[in-house]
């Protein structure tokens, strides 16, 4: 192989599969990333943990010589981050592959490419087509709410699945750890067929997607296929293995009916909390909040920081006085999901599960367990 790539490119696609290559582990081939000829105009890079895929085509300057390499990724990004030159040339020894810049010369030991596992295949524009931007979306709203214990495996993702509601279809995406759960539904304009029977994503899967959605284009395809979600776009295919299992019903847990409803503007509320949870025991900090007719105390203490407290307007549109006592994590994962600028907390007592939704924003809604004291 004997090829010069624009750096910019090469680097961000090296940086991109650094969350997806191992870095230990007695499988030493998937920290490496495979690259390959395709043609005189492109080369594609690929890497793997065997859960996770990632194969990206890009443009190449120049191909002198057709080949395949396979060397260590996490080594060749640093060394093609540092370098600024705007070109690289990557020449295969036989021992080594060479790469060499406008001012450097250096030389990585290569693996033999034959033991590169093999990664599914899918055609790039098969299957549903979705706005990356939503999908973007219905994970930045839920994601946070998985569960990682990895003992919980059915809990450890994100589900997805298409729901039918007066002859429109939405995409639903839930998260949950038992504690709390996180639900988001927005409409789509394709059938989505490949989630019909819903499908768990991996955690691990959901964080390396944010990364790599944002390098698709606008408009994404999604395939599901032997237990695989192959997700496509601007010549990036992105795989994983989805979680085997059973995701809980979690329609029957929903709370439907509630006596008390406070309605507060959204960031005063995420600020208060903010302020106060400094003050809170750090390994399980928790937030007070005393809801009275007027306003909301949002409190927090512990023995080794002190105590603070601070006032926040509310409207009650029904109830009475209540205080509750939450972990502070979730309040501010949950008031940080939302885009509108008020919200409503909507429960019943001081031990059963409260919903937070917005009358703004109806496709989002988030449900908190109290803690008990």
């Amino acid at each position: 192989m004997n090829i010069v790539v624009e750096k910019k490119t090469f680097e961000k696609t090296l940086y991109l599969v650094q969350g997806i290559i191992e870095k230990k582990g007695a499988y030493a081939v998937v920290s490496n990333v495979l690259i390959r000829t395709i043609n005189e105009q492109f080369v594609s890079v690929s890497a793997t943990n065997l859960e996770l895929g990632f194969v990206r085509k890009i443009p190449a300057e120049t191909v002198s010589t057709h080949g395949v390499i396979l060397v260590p990724g996490r080594t060749l990004y640093e060394l093609i981050k540092e370098t600024d030159s705007p070109k690289v040339q990557i020449v295969e020894r036989e021992k080594t592959v060479e790469i060499i810049t406008e001012t450097g010369d250096f030389k990585i030991l290569k693996s033999d490419p034959d033991d590169f596992p093999q990664l599914p295949e899918f055609q790039s524009t098969s299957g549903a087509k979705l706005s990356a931007e939503l999908l973007n979306t219905v994970i930045e709203k839920t994601a946070f709410a998985a569960s990682t214990d990895e003992t919980r495996y059915q809990l450890n993702g994100v589900f997805m699945k298409i729901k039918n509601i007066d002859n429109k279809t939405f995409l639903e995406c839930v998260a949950t750890d038992s504690h709390r759960l996180s639900l988001a539904s927005y409409p789509v304009e394709n059938s989505l067929s490949a989630f019909e029977d819903g499908v768990i994503i991996p955690r691990k899967g959901i964080l390396e997607m944010k990364k790599i959605l944002k390098e698709m284009g606008e408009d994404i395809y999604i395939h599901v296929d032997s237990g695989i979600l192959a997700v496509s776009g601007d010549e990036i295919t992105f795989t994983m293995r989805l979680v085997e299992g059973q995701f809980p019903d979690y329609e029957s847990v929903l709370p439907r009916d509630f006596s008390i409803i406070y309605q507060i503007e959204r960031e005063k509320l995420r600020r208060a909390v903010r302020r106060v949870m400094p003050l809170a025991y750090q390994k399980m900090p928790q937030v007070s909040l005393r809801f009275k007719e007027n306003e909301v105390v949002v409190a927090s203490a512990s023995p080794d920081a002190g105590e603070g407290e601070e006032h926040v307007p509310v409207e009650r549109r029904s109830g009475r006085d209540i205080e509750v006592v939450f972990n502070a994590n979730y309040v501010e994962d949950a008031i940080d999901a939302f885009d509108a600028s008020s919200i409503l907390f909507k429960g019943n007592d001081e031990q059963s599960a409260w919903l937070i939704q917005s009358d703004d924003e109806p496709a989002v809604t988030q449900v908190i367990m109290p803690m008990r004291i």
